[in-house]
């Protein structure tokens, strides 16, 4: 996702550093600790004197005024200003003030209790306070709750906030917090220090007081290195910044002084990709300069980053930028412009609910995913829920450049096991009961059901020849009475619409499905939409009966079962009908009569050929040799059986 660009300092530092000259501003003051600018109001901290007093930095011998006083010895506990207001820690006391610094007389306000407060800083709603002993407490200032603790038991001195990245010493190291994490762990960045009391941000430069000297770290560095800005100073507690100018606390030599930086400074810089536009990037030291070079980087104007389009600069390679600092010096750097990683990732279109936890992979391997029911590289149908659910993959590479692919996973409800003949639910129940008494289910579903591995024939009677959609499978054994199927209301709450249901009864096995009766409306004129079929169930043979609701109807139903009594069949020949011819090699037909439909039996019982279309004649053409029963429904006449042979 983001592209990186590398800065490769082109500049030397010059030996400013080893003849830069201290300058007094302000001497005799009583062990000056914080410090913070507001204009050319310099405010100074004085630890042993208790107090807070203000100077014109710009006076070559201000004048120093008293701002609040009585916090008793050793009673500073840092310094913040926010627009007019100066917040101040009073570590005697177990507290932070504020003042309204625009009032010529202004008043103290208590903001929290805190032990022992050592140094403070204010951003946004949120107030941190390093403490002696208790570690670094976070207050939320709309409540003044306590929302968070880190580093315990250790005193906090300096304190400094770069997006969410939270810096903090001990006087010994210094550690950084991610914010941006739910629970974050403080890691120690620097070690070593000598009484590194004070931090303080200018570009993306850290600077360090410490007992003789002020040292500063590139942040853009991975474990950086601390490198000595001026020494000889006599105990320095912090430093701030003014332009070119800083300004240092000199603990034990009871003043403030400053030093004017002149070569400015590049830090590392992080990588750009060329599928980004950082907006960040600058960060050299001292602030309040201008970037420039060529197309693609527009300086943002506050002295401090500017923007950089990879794609407008030209794309993948190396461009020049230029800092000049407020006095006009320059430092010269140059952008590695890098091409980013193509992440891919491919997820299962579908998982069932109660799959269990299905293990998800991402190219270039060793990304991160993200989205419902995900957790490290693996995804829980069951955390999920059903339905559709937006996975990602996030891929980045050593130069910090990132890619994101995004697939869909459906989790789907449990599939039943009576969706498919195999595992077809008994009716058995239901058949066998008292004549002329309806026998009545309990309620199904369809709703959750598909027509995967359903038979390809059998339901031409379908209207409309309306495909499968959502199909239960049922199976019986037949006992020679005649039964008629229904499907009804019963208890359903939510009745498939209109009761509009289909069916198809086959015998055989499920492997090998015979076609034997095909129902679909029950009287379409009087909107009765529900199956309705009659037929001999005959004895020994095992019949398989796929229910589905029309066009893709979903919802419950019942199914009602009515014993007929003994099939009513009468024998041919006892009718006065004739058919011919018999033996025959394939056409029969039926001498005078029209049979609404004809079932032909093998002389295992077993359907092998069903006619629903009225006729005169049935074909047995298909058929190999053997002896057949025909079943055929004469409508007025009834059944009538009759055995045929074909050589």
């Amino acid at each position: 996702m983001c592209k990186k660009l590398t800065l490769i300092f082109l500049f030397t530092l010059t030996a400013w550093l080893a003849s830069a000259q201290l300058v007094d501003v302000i001497t005799g003051i009583s062990r000056p600790w914080s410090l913070a600018l507001k204009g050319n109001d310099l405010y100074i901290g004085l630890d042993v004197a208790g107090k807070v007093i203000k100077i014109d930095k710009t006076q070559p011998m201000p004048t120093p005024v008293d701002v609040l006083t009585g916090l008793g010895s050793l009673g500073n506990g840092g310094l913040d200003i926010d627009g007019d207001t100066l917040y101040v820690g009073e570590y005697n006391h177990n507290k932070v003030v504020k003042l309204d610094i625009s009032q010529s007389n202004p008043v103290p306000v208590d903001v929290v209790s805190v032990q022992q407060p050592f140094n403070i800083l204010k951003s946004g709603n949120f107030l941190y306070v390093g403490t002696q002993g208790s570690g670094l407490k976070k207050f939320d200032l709309t409540n003044g709750m306590l929302v968070a603790t880190y580093g315990f038991g250790s005193i906090i001195s300096g304190l400094v906030l770069k997006g969410d990245l939270l810096y903090y010493s001990t006087g010994y190291e210094i550690y950084t917090i991610d914010e941006s994490q739910a629970n974050p762990t403080p890691i120690q960045l620097v070690w070593g220090l000598d009484s590194g009391y004070g931090l303080t941000l200018n570009g993306n430069f850290m600077y360090i007081a410490e007992k003789t000297q002020v040292r500063k770290i590139d942040l853009g560095q991975a474990m950086p290195q601390p490198v000595t800005v001026v020494s000889g100073v006599n105990g320095s507690r912090l430093t701030a910044f003014d332009g070119i100018d800083m300004y240092i606390s000199e603990y034990y030599g009871n003043k403030v002084s400053k030093l004017t930086i002149g070569q400015p400074e590049f830090p590392t810089q992080p990588a750009v990709c060329l599928n980004t536009v950082p907006d960040n990037l600058g960060g050299a030291s001292p602030t309040g300069g201008v970037y420039s070079g060529g197309p693609g980087l527009t300086d943002n104007g506050n002295g401090e980053t500017y923007t950089f389009d990879p794609v407008m600069a030209g794309g993948v390679g190396n461009y020049t930028v230029t800092y000049t600092s407020p006095t006009g010096l320059t430092a010269t750097t140059s952008v590695n412009v890098v091409t980013p990683p193509t992440a891919s990732f491919t997820p299962p279109a579908s998982v069932a609910i109660d799959a269990g936890v299905q293990t998800l992979s991402g190219m270039p391997a060793g990304g991160t995913f993200a989205g419902p029911g995900v957790s490290g590289s693996g995804f829980d149908p069951a955390l999920a829920g059903l339905g559709m659910h937006s996975i990602t993959y996030t891929y980045t590479d050593g130069n910090g450049c990132s890619d994101m692919a995004t697939g869909t996973i459906t989790v789907t409800p449990v599939i039943p096991a009576d969706n498919v003949c195999s595992g077809a639910t008994s009716i058995n129940n239901l058949l066998g009961g008292p004549v002329n008494t309806p026998q009545v289910s309990t309620l199904y579903d369809n709703t959750n059901y598909n027509s995967t591995g359903d038979p390809a024939i059998g339901y031409e009677c379908f209207f409309e020849n309306d495909g499968l959609q959502h199909t239960i499978w049922y199976s019986f054994a037949g006992d020679g009475n005649q039964y008629r199927i229904r499907s009804v209301e019963c208890t359903a709450t939510n009745y498939i619409l209109e009761g509009d249901t289909q069916a198809a009864i086959y015998n055989g096995d499920c492997n090998s499905l015979t076609p034997v009766a095909c129902t679909e409306d029950e009287d379409a004129n009087f909107e009765l939409y529900n199956i309705d079929v009659t037929f001999v169930a005959l004895p020994g043979v095992t019949y398989y009966m796929m229910v589905d609701g029309w066009n893709g109807k979903k919802g419950e139903f019942c199914l009602e079962v009515t014993n007929l009594g003994v099939s009513a069949a009468k024998e041919i020949s006892t009718m006065g009908m004739k058919l011919y011819p018999n033996p025959t090699n394939g056409l029969v037909m039926f001498e005078g009569q029209t049979a609404q439909s004809v079932q032909v039996m093998d002389a295992l019982g077993r359907t092998v050929h069903t006619q629903q279309t009225p006729a005169q004649q049935v074909d047995l053409s298909s058929l190999p040799g053997g002896m057949y029963t025909l079943l055929m429904d004469f409508g007025k006449e009834g059944l009538v059986s009759a055995r045929v042979v074909k050589p």
